[in-house]
This record gives C-alpha cells, structure tokens and sequence, in this order.
C-alpha cells in the first residue's frame, strides 16, 4: 500500500477512509509533507470540511524547532514555490480539532533521555541540510526522497542502524503510540458513534495508524491521491 507515491511528475500522498461493518463512525487519513504546493493544503482543508473531528499533531520545543529547520529552511527558496504546511488553516472548519500529539513538556523530557551524541547530533544536522535544499535543491531532489510504503521503513535522516534507532523510538515510535491511544478512545466511545474523524499527521505516522486500524477490523472503503508537488 503506497502513503507517498514519487514519480517522474511529482509526489502524491494517500487519502485513505477507513469504515467498520458494525460502526458508523469512520477515520479518514490525511498523510501529511511539511512543504508542499499551497494547492495541497487547500484541498486538504476542502476535505477536511466533510469531518466532525480533526485530529492534529505538532509539538512546540527548543529541540522542535531545530529539527524542522531543515524544511523551514528551503521553503525560503522562492524559486521553489513550496509553502509550510504552517500556512494551512483550520480555523474555516467547523469540525472540533483535536491536539492528538504528545505534550511538548513530555517530549523535551523524553528528549532528554537520549545519550549525548544521538540528542545532538539530528537536531545540529538539521539546519545545515535545510540550509543546502535553500541554495540547491530542486523540486525534483526535494520530492524524490518522499515515496512511502506501508512497509517501508526507511527513512531519510533516521536510518536503521543502533546510531539513530532511539531518536526514532521518541520522533515516530512513542507518538504513534499517543495517537493510537486517541484513536483507540474515539473508537470505543459511543459518542463519537456517526461521526467522521479526520487525522491530519506526518506521513510517517500513518503506517503505525494503518496497521492498527486493520487490526481493528476497520477497511478501507474509499481511497484518492492528492498531489503535493508538481514537477
């Protein structure tokens, strides 16, 4: 199952609605790229409209800040004519939005759990590689990194190795849990029972949120690609 499709036109991402035979209610995912054509987030926010509930991420630390410098960085490249997911407002929808991500207090701590080299290391490399994509990077080299399996694991700054295995365990590994915990509230609350859940998270997160959602027998009922960056 492809999340992130990256071809020779440009990258599209997944929208993926997931039903259940004996629930009403229905989760709708939204793999989200950080810089992307404005037209991607104005079609994200056009189905977003169709939710009653939002589920959002985002989490506001020192160390944050340093690691999204990367594509904070070459967004400032006006050549590319790439916008910050940032710029995306939800404010229009009248779904209720929901922080689904882990407290900022929470992360920086389990931030600081890491060993010295690793809780250095990403957030230092971070600005450099978002100050190259500034100066040389092409939508091209940009997007060619993106493509996304469910199954694929690889990933461009985090690779599998002991190196950099526990900053994947706090940046994808423990948030995904978070989510999953949310999703797992919203599932047996008969509340939200005929309600449309929208979650609008780095594409990243979506494979963790896939899996469990088959595990709890939910399908996917309709599917459609969204372009990100056009060639």
């Amino acid at each position: 199952m492809q999340i992130i499709e990256s071809t020779v036109f440009g990258v599209r991402s997944a929208v993926f609605r997931f039903e259940h035979t004996d629930r009403s209610s229905s989760f709708t995912l939204f793999p989200m790229i950080h810089v992307a054509d404005k037209s991607f987030y104005d079609e994200v926010v056009n189905q977003l409209s169709e939710c009653d509930v939002v589920l959002t991420e985002g989490v506001k630390t020192r160390t944050g800040t340093l690691l999204t410098a990367s594509y904070r960085y070459f967004a400032k490249n006006q050549k590319l004519g790439l916008v910050l997911q940032s710029t995306m407002s939800l404010d229009t929808l009248n779904a209720d939005i929901k922080h689904a991500d882990v407290d900022s207090g929470d992360f920086s701590k389990k931030w600081a759990e890491l060993p010295f080299l690793q809780r250095y290391l990403i957030p230092a490399l971070a600005p450099i590689y978002g100050l190259y994509l500034r100066f040389f990077g092409t939508r091209e080299s940009i997007g060619k990194g993106m493509h996304l399996d469910l199954h694929d694991h690889n990933d461009a700054l985090l690779d599998d190795n002991e190196t950099f295995e526990k900053i994947e365990e706090v940046i994808l590994d423990w948030r995904d849990k978070h989510l999953i915990g949310i999703i797992d509230k919203h599932i047996s609350d008969s509340d939200v029972d005929q309600k449309s859940i929208g979650i609008v998270f780095g594409a990243r997160h979506m494979r963790a949120v896939i899996l469990h959602l088959h595990s709890q027998n939910y399908k996917v009922a309709a599917s459609d690609w969204l372009t990100i960056i056009r060639y």
